[in-house]
């Protein structure tokens, strides 16, 4: 019964990031561009996973998640902010609300999943 449940809540966040991601492709897509928006969201994949790299072993465990998480929210918020920053391009004119709800979950779940992995392949890399 125990690996049922974890076996639901795992599908159950893949489903969401799935859903998110789409959410949030759909939203930013009119006001970033067509190739700057996946690379937006990849790359809540992509730093923390290469911060756990260059870190490695002193923040193994649930501090590398807890950074991961931190570094994701940050590559969210940091370019939305410079977006909105410029206030001449029209940002009210689109749904930046959605976009957000979707994508700082997302990013956050992305960093907490990839920053440990990071972590391990720089402990597996140094042995």
């Amino acid at each position: 019964m125990e690996q049922n449940l974890k076996f639901f809540t795992k599908l159950l966040v893949v489903i969401f990031m799935g859903v998110a991601s789409f959410i949030a492709l759909g939203n930013a897509e009119p006001w970033a561009g067509d190739w700057v928006t996946p690379v937006w969201i990849c790359s809540a994949f992509f730093f923390p996973f290469l911060f756990g790299m260059a870190v490695g072993k002193p923040i193994s465990g649930r501090k590398s998640a807890l950074a991961g998480s931190l570094i994701g929210l940050i590559v969210v918020v940091l370019p939305g902010y410079l977006y909105m920053a410029t206030g001449d391009r029209g940002y009210t004119e689109h749904a930046m609300q959605n976009f957000y709800i979707a994508f700082i979950p997302l990013s956050i779940i992305q960093g907490s999943i990839t920053a440990p992995v990071g972590v391990a392949a720089r402990v597996s890399i140094q042995k």
